[in-house]
């Protein structure tokens, strides 16, 4: 995948609306409750990492939701723990 000038902090940001925290749970919530499933935290984006990472709790899995704070980008991951800095990406339906 390619991604544009912006998307990982360094290049240009490009001159978009930022995707808030409060639109994405808003958005979140819903689609939770439809896969029985429950928002049960959120981190803003800053500086680093410059994503919304809201964790949506299953009975077996715990699922976090990157959405980019600038770009229309979003992916799954496993939750990140306060000291890490890799992603590990997931499958999510």
């Amino acid at each position: 995948m390619r991604l544009p000038s912006g998307a990982t902090g360094f290049g240009q940001t490009p001159n978009v609306p930022s995707g808030s925290l409060s639109a994405l749970l808003a958005i979140c919530h819903p689609a939770a409750r439809h896969t029985n499933g429950t928002v049960t935290s959120s981190r803003p984006a800053g500086v680093t990492p410059n994503f919304h990472t809201p964790v949506i709790d299953y009975p077996d899995q715990q699922v976090a939701v990157l959405r980019h704070a600038l770009l229309p980008l979003v992916a799954f991951a496993r939750p990140l723990a306060a000291v890490d800095t890799a992603l590990d990406f997931a499958d999510h339906p």
